[in-house]
């Protein structure tokens, strides 16, 4: 029984009855480019989601939270629309970035709070 190789598409005789590739060479080969599009998929998520955590870490600091102003973080590059959850922190939802968590205050203005 012929198979066709999903990475060359060529057609070889298995020596196994579950070997989908020809070779390791290409079923190494056929793995690594499906990781490599999977991660070039999410590196502007992700590179957006560092810089708002360097941004929040560096305004909190060593302090266990810090009030900064919508235009303050907005200038420093920081992206509100990207964050990994929202959780309730003393009753009121809090966008979080891992372990750093923003919450909006009444005044308009961003408390950063440490959440983990």
């Amino acid at each position: 029984m012929q198979r066709i190789c999903p990475f060359t598409n060529q057609t070889f005789t298995p020596k196994r009855s579950n070997q989908r590739f020809s070779t390791t060479q290409a079923r190494i080969a056929y793995h690594n480019a499906n990781a490599k599009k999977e991660r070039r998929n999410k590196l502007p998520i992700l590179n957006i989601l560092k810089r708002n955590y360097d941004i929040l870490l560096s305004n909190l600091k060593s302090s266990s939270e810090v009030i900064r102003s919508k235009e303050y973080l907005r200038g420093a590059g920081f992206d509100f629309k990207q964050m990994t959850s929202f959780q309730k922190v003393e009753g009121i939802n809090t966008a979080v970035l891992f372990d750093l968590g923003y919450q909006l205050t009444e005044k308009g203005n961003y408390r950063i709070i440490r959440c983990g």
